[in-house]
């Protein structure tokens, strides 16, 4: 999955340098090969770096099979061995890991066929001018029924057949797919993060699901100690509450104290009769 946001990614940034080109077939290969290049060799080495720190984590558990860390969409289930049980909607969620390897692997076989497809079309691309000033030209490159032979209108279909959305069938089936392995990435690494980044497991958890940077999170926590979230919440309560000067505060070696008298600003007259306000209407 991440190989192919960070293939994205560098697609986009090579489309803007390659605007000015009208030989669109051209310029759209130069993009697909450093997709594939650069994209990958960012992926790889983003997926050892989360390797090393998942098999850190593990250790720090007393887990086994490091080797499985460092294996794309199978590090994915290892994050949720290393995480131990997972919840959802408050309910235990005991194959979230399986459910979130298994649904990454069809993403990724959907997002390789794509990738196949895009290079069958490539050929028949087209510029079309967008903007030009007799210096500088601007092209737009595009992919139509038109362009296309009839042999690979079905690829066609796949990749941009809904012309009002600008995607075919697979694209919004490898999206649909995508927003389901989402889920329960989200509730595997939610699960990790709270044993070891308790401080904002939830904030960690959306970044890592929504950026492909998980792998880097995995390394930056890997030195950090393995801890039990609910006592991990109990202490940080106990200890605001401390600070707070609860007196109603049920910390260990903090008994409670008496609430203060509300009318201590205004102490008895030295004669010792009282001085309520409405004393003479009595």
């Amino acid at each position: 999955m991440r190989f192919f946001e960070w293939s994205y990614f560098v697609q986009m940034i090579a489309d803007w340098f390659l605007t000015g080109s009208e030989d669109a077939p051209a310029a759209l290969r130069l993009e697909y090969i450093l997709g594939l290049c650069v994209g990958g060799a960012i992926f790889l080495a983003l997926t050892v770096l989360g390797g090393f720190g998942l098999m850190k984590m593990a250790k720090s558990q007393g887990k086994k099979y490091f080797a499985l860390a460092f294996i794309p969409i199978v590090n994915t289930w290892y994050a949720g061995y290393v995480a131990g049980e997972a919840k959802a909607f408050g309910k235990k969620f005991s194959h979230a890991a399986v459910y979130a390897a298994a649904l990454e692997g069809v993403c990724v076989a959907i997002g390789v066929l794509s990738l196949v497809l895009d290079g069958l079309l490539i050929p028949y691309a087209r510029a079309e001018l967008i903007s030009g000033n007799g210096t500088v030209q601007l092209y737009q490159f595009y992919i139509s029924a038109e362009t296309v032979p009839d042999s690979l209108l079905w690829a066609y279909q796949a990749e941009y057949g809904i012309e009002m959305l600008g995607v075919g069938w697979l694209v919004l089936l490898s999206e649909f797919l995508s927003l389901v392995f989402l889920f329960f990435e989200y509730t595997v690494l939610y699960a990790l993060f709270k044993k070891f980044y308790p401080m904002s497991p939830g904030v960690i958890t959306v970044v890592a699901v929504l950026l492909p940077v998980r792998e880097i999170m995995f390394f930056a926590f890997r030195n950090n100690k393995p801890v039990d979230y609910t006592e991990f919440m109990r202490r940080r309560a106990e200890t605001f509450a401390r600070r707070q000067g609860n007196p109603y505060s049920n910390t260990p070696g903090d008994p409670p104290r008496p609430p203060e008298d509300p009318f201590r600003d205004f102490p008895s007259s030295p004669d010792g009769s009282s001085d309520e306000p409405f004393d003479e209407f009595k």
